[in-house]
């Protein structure tokens, strides 16, 4: 089990380096994503202009259905 979660991080890194979604099904989608000030067109952008990039997750239905079925107590 760990050996598969160790290569999944090495394709994970790969798929978003390339740019790629990746998608884990019911589980959900990891995207890259990067802001920067606004330019007139994409050829003025460049890795200084940039602010920030951080990596997006969306849960899946599977993970959506199990917290909306979530209960809650006080402890």
């Amino acid at each position: 089990c760990l050996r598969v979660l160790m290569n999944l991080e090495v394709v994970l890194k790969n798929e978003l380096k390339n740019g790629r979604i990746v998608s884990l099904g019911g589980i959900g989608d990891f995207q890259l994503s990067a802001t920067s000030i606004g330019f007139e067109s994409e050829k003025q952008v460049t890795k200084s202009t940039l602010k920030s990039a951080k990596i997006n997750f969306r849960a899946g239905k599977g993970l959506k259905k199990m917290m909306s079925e979530l209960e809650y107590k006080k402890v």
